[in-house]
């Protein structure tokens, strides 16, 4: 026994002289912390980039089908545009863009410079989709063209 507590006490002081081995307690909760933080930092970054990156999903699919009504819109004549009884009445949600591709999906046209009777050369449309986000938020998009004779 006393042979082993003598090999012990050697090594200790062998340790002692050379310096630490080795990490202590402290060291390792200062690492731990740090890491602990930057990983939090990453992961809360993550969450951002996701939610930004369905944002943006669903405003391209919003602006889609703007561009897909004025399309539709602009194929018509002049005089059957404004139509208040045609498809795309001015002030009304356009029945074929209905809950289309977005939660809540309202298509409206509205023609700003028209009066009723009169159909104005050049006509300004603006097609405005109203929609609630993935996070029940109400977003809108609108875009606005001119048509002519």
């Amino acid at each position: 026994m006393s042979i082993l507590g003598d090999r012990m006490s050697a090594q200790g002081a062998a340790l002692r002289r050379r310096g630490k081995q080795g990490f202590g307690l402290v060291e390792l909760v200062v690492a731990m912390s740090i890491a602990s933080v930057v990983i939090l930092g990453v992961g809360l970054t993550q969450a951002a980039a996701v939610e930004l990156n369905r944002t943006s999903d669903e405003t391209n699919r919003a602006v889609a089908d703007i561009r897909t009504a004025l399309e539709e819109i602009l194929s018509l004549s002049l005089e059957e545009v404004p139509d208040v009884g045609g498809a795309y009445a001015p002030g009304l949600p356009v029945a074929a863009y209905s809950d289309l591709h977005l939660d809540g999906e309202r298509l409206v046209v509205t023609y700003p410079n028209h009066v009723a009777g009169d159909v104005p050369d050049p006509l300004e449309i603006l097609v405005t989709v109203t929609w609630n986000d993935y996070a029940g938020r109400e977003r809108s998009v609108s875009m606005a063209t001119l048509m002519t004779r």
